[in-house]
């Protein structure tokens, strides 16, 4: 383990700007809730296919957080980290939060602050991000498509598809669901890199 403190600042993407795409960046932010009418169109697919979502016209919420320590992860002749259900890359003095790589692989899921789901045998959910379990460690794998998730991390961001609402976190896109009358959230699809 690593002992870092640095001040992370998580920001949603629902008043504009970079998404939250594989290996992308997560964009910086003041703490506070900001207004904007700016809307952008990203391209995604939703059940296969092609189309546009839609951001803006909604208040960022944006998050602060903490690192008090990362379990370094080197795969494929980088650096990532992981940290209470979420992955890090270092850059310019700070954690910047991304989806890890497809393959990357950890001895032990943080189940303390982040809830763990199991969406299939050996399949688990945690923060945004899909595993496959294997010999007792956990390996990143693609999102799973018609798996229903039941806690989406606090920051995703809420888009639309012409008047449908959707939600979007790290790339993927989930629509809500009722599933024996709880709330869900079923997979539906990716944005376009």
């Amino acid at each position: 383990m690593n002992k870092i403190s640095s001040l992370l600042i998580l920001t949603t993407l629902l008043a504009g700007g970079t998404s939250y795409a594989q290996n992308q960046p997560a964009m910086f932010g003041s703490g506070k809730a900001v207004n904007s009418k700016t809307f952008f169109k990203k391209p995604a697919t939703i059940k296969g296919a092609s189309t546009e979502v839609t951001y803006g016209g909604l208040p960022t919420i944006e998050i602060q957080r903490e690192i008090d320590s990362n379990t370094a992860i080197p795969f494929e002749n980088k650096e990532y980290y992981y940290n209470e259900g979420d992955f890090f890359m270092y850059n310019g003095g700070r954690y910047i939060l991304i989806a890890p790589p497809i393959g990357l692989t950890i001895e032990n899921i943080s189940d303390d602050a982040v809830l763990l789901e199991q969406v299939a045998p050996d399949i688990y959910y945690q923060n945004g991000i899909f595993f496959k379990k294997i010999k007792g460690r956990f390996e990143v794998i693609k999102e799973q498509l018609g798996a229903i998730i039941y806690n989406l991390p606090p920051n995703t961001a809420v888009v639309t598809i012409g008047e449908k609402a959707y939600y979007e976190y790290l790339g993927v896109l989930y629509e809500k669901v009722l599933v024996n009358k709880e709330e869900g959230f079923v997979v539906v699809g990716e944005l376009i890199k």
